[in-house]
C-alpha cells in the first residue's frame, strides 16, 4: 500500500474535494492510500509524520518556508503544490485554478445580462488578485463603472479558509448602501458572496433586485444555505486533485504550472438583469423565465404582450438585442444547466421540465449552445 501525504487544512471543503479527486485517480492504478496533515503543523510534527508514514508522494496547498520546504525537498519523493496563493519559485509542478479564465468568464457573463455598474469584493493580497485583475481590466474595455471592497484580513485567521472574511460589517454595510443600483458584485469565493447576500438582508437591500452576487466555487454549503441562491462559478477542485495523481504518476521532477479551467457558471435565485426601458418585453421575459418548465413559445409572448409577430421581434431586438425564441432557448438552457448540476434526473427527464420535444432535440440544442452535450456538461461537474 502506497501511501500520499496531503499537507492542507482537510477542514476547508476545497481540501475535500481535492483530496477525493486525488485518491480517486491515485486508486485507479494502485493501491493508494491518503494521510490528511494540516498546513499549520510544526516542522517537528510534520518530520515525525513522514517518519511515522513513510510517503511515496507528497502533494501540498500552502507555501512553506525555507525548513519545511528543504524537509519535503530531501525526501526525493514526488511532490506536487495544488491551488496555492503564491507559486512563483516552487521549482515542483504546480495545479491551480485558471485565474484568468475565472475572471474573464465572471465579466462576460455580467456584462452579457447588460449590468452598466459592477463591483468587486475580496482580499487584496491572495491569490484570487489574478482574477480579479482580469475582471478589472475587462469592465474598463466595456467603460462600465466598478468599484471595489477590499476584506481586511481577519486577526489570526488565514484568508483562504472560508469561515474567516474579517472584521468588514461595518465598512461593509455602509458600501453596499452607497454602490449605484443596480449593480452586480463579483466576489472571490463563495464566503464572502453568500456574507454579502445574508448583510443586504438584515439591512434592507434587496437581492437580486438591487444587488446581485457572483460568486466562486460553487459550493453548496455557501450556495444553496442562504436566500436567494447564491450564482457562482463552478470550479472543478476534483479535476484540481485528479491531475496532481497524473502528475504524481508520470512524475518529472522540475517546475511547470498546469492551469486547470472553470466548468460553467451556474445561475441561481442572487442574480437578475437589470429592468429594461420597454415594459412590455419586461414582462414577458419574466413570463418567459417563470414558465420555462411548461413549453412556454413565442406565440404565448405575443398573445401576453397584444403584439404582432413582427413587433415583438422588433421590440425584443430594440430592447435587448436578442430574439423572443433566443430568450426562450436561454431560459430552458439555464433550467437544463441547474437541473444537470444539482439533480440526478435522466436526461430525459430533464429535457421534458425543460420544455423540449424530445430527448434528440434537447441535446443538440443544449450542445449548441453550450459547446458539450449534456451527459458531458453533468460529468465535469460531478463531485
Amino acid at each position: 500500500m502506497k501511501t500520499v501525504l496531503f499537507i492542507a487544512d482537510p477542514a476547508v471543503r476545497v481540501n475535500q474535494q481535492i483530496a477525493v479527486g486525488l485518491s480517486r485517480e491515485l486508486q485507479k492504478h494502485e493501491p493508494w492510500q491518503l494521510t490528511f496533515s494540516p498546513q499549520t503543523t510544526t516542522l517537528h510534527v510534520l518530520r515525525r509524520l513522514i517518519r511515522e508514514t513513510m510517503p511515496q508522494a507528497i502533494v501540498t496547498h500552502a507555501f512553506f518556508d525555507q525548513f519545511s520546504f528543504e524537509t519535503l525537498h530531501q525526501l526525493a519523493v514526488p511532490w506536487v503544490a495544488v491551488a496555492v496563493d503564491h507559486h512563483p519559485d516552487l521549482p515542483i509542478p504546480v495545479v491551480i485554478p485558471d485565474d484568468e479564465a475565472i475572471g474573464t468568464r465572471a465579466a462576460e457573463h455580467l456584462l452579457s445580462l447588460r449590468f452598466q455598474h459592477l463591483a468587486m469584493i475580496g482580499f487584496r493580497a491572495s491569490a484570487n488578485a489574478t482574477r480579479f485583475n482580469v475582471f478589472r481590466q475587462r469592465i474598463a474595455q466595456s467603460q462600465n463603472s466598478l468599484d471595489t471592497f477590499w476584506l481586511a484580513p481577519p486577526r489570526g485567521g488565514r484568508v483562504d479558509h472560508p469561515g474567516n472574511i474579517g472584521g468588514n460589517q461595518t465598512r461593509l454595510i455602509r458600501w453596499l448602501q452607497h454602490l449605484p443600483k443596480p449593480c452586480a458584485i463579483f466576489a472571490h469565493s463563495d464566503r464572502p458572496g453568500a456574507h454579502v447576500i445574508r448583510v443586504c438582508a438584515e439591512h434592507g437591500i434587496p437581492v437580486p433586485a438591487e444587488i446581485s452576487v457572483l460568486a466562486v466555487d460553487d459550493d453548496a454549503l455557501f450556495c444553496h444555505t442562504g436566500h436567494p441562491n447564491l450564482a457562482s462559478i463552478h470550479v472543478s477542485n476534483t479535476r484540481i486533485g485528479a491531475e496532481a495523481a497524473r502528475l504524481i504518476r508520470e512524475w518529472k521532477p522540475g517546475r511547470r504550472v498546469v492551469k486547470i479551467p472553470p466548468a460553467a457558471v451556474i445561475e441561481r435565485g442572487s442574480i437578475r438583469a437589470p429592468q429594461l426601458p420597454d415594459p412590455l418585453v419586461e414582462q414577458a421575459i419574466e413570463y418567459a423565465r417563470a414558465r420555462v418548465g411548461e413549453g412556454v413559445r413565442v406565440r404565448d409572448l405575443q398573445k401576453l404582450t397584444g403584439l404582432t409577430p413582427q413587433l415583438l421581434v422588433y421590440r425584443f431586438q430594440r430592447a435587448i438585442r436578442a430574439s423572443p425564441i433566443e430568450v426562450i432557448l436561454r431560459q430552458r438552457i439555464l433550467l437544463a444547466r441547474q437541473l444537470l448540476s444539482e439533480t440526478d434526473e435522466a436526461v430525459s427527464t430533464i429535457a421534458r421540465r425543460c420544455g423540449f420535444r424530445s430527448a434528440n432535440q434537447f441535446y443538440v440544442t443544449f450542445r449548441n449552445h453550450v459547446g458539450m452535450s449534456p451527459v458531458e456538461y453533468r460529468a465535469q461537474l460531478a463531485p
